[in-house]
């Protein structure tokens, strides 16, 4: 049976073009190469690379923190909040908020506190993806 990849070198250039298109992906930032692109562009950089035992990016890829936060901010989302990515609405015995965090600061209680009982769907807490649907009156 032929190997999945023709070379050792194949495969770490394929796992470092999927890392760093996934780490452009996570971070809003559009990645704009294919993997024949980048593999050409990673080999021209390899002698620079071995000179400076640096590991540069791609053009579209590296971008200073201050660079990053202006990319969230025109992709709409945010470091923290119910604009953040990952954020999800809860339900508590309060009623339904847009984020564990907003439900936290209304029970009195910390965020990581509202997000265990959350996601052990404790005390009346959950998720709303996690919430059981409305039961429906037949009419």
């Amino acid at each position: 049976m032929p190997a999945a990849y023709a070379t050792e070198l194949e495969r770490q250039l394929r796992a470092a073009y999927t890392n760093q298109k996934s780490s452009a992906k996570t971070l809003g930032i559009p990645f704009l190469f294919t993997f024949e692109q980048w593999s050409e562009w990673e080999c021209a950089t390899k002698e620079q690379k071995q000179k400076s035992q640096l590991l540069p990016m791609p053009p579209l890829a590296a971008f200073s923190p201050e660079r990053r936060a202006e990319v969230f901010k025109k992709a709409g989302l945010s470091r923290r909040g119910e604009k953040h990515w990952r954020a999800r609405p809860v339900v508590t015995p309060l009623g339904t908020f847009v984020t564990v965090t907003a439900a936290a600061q209304a029970h009195g209680i910390t965020q990581p506190r509202g997000s265990d009982l959350a996601r052990g769907k404790r005390n009346g807490w959950c998720y709303l993806v996690d919430s059981p649907a409305p039961l429906l009156a037949d009419d």
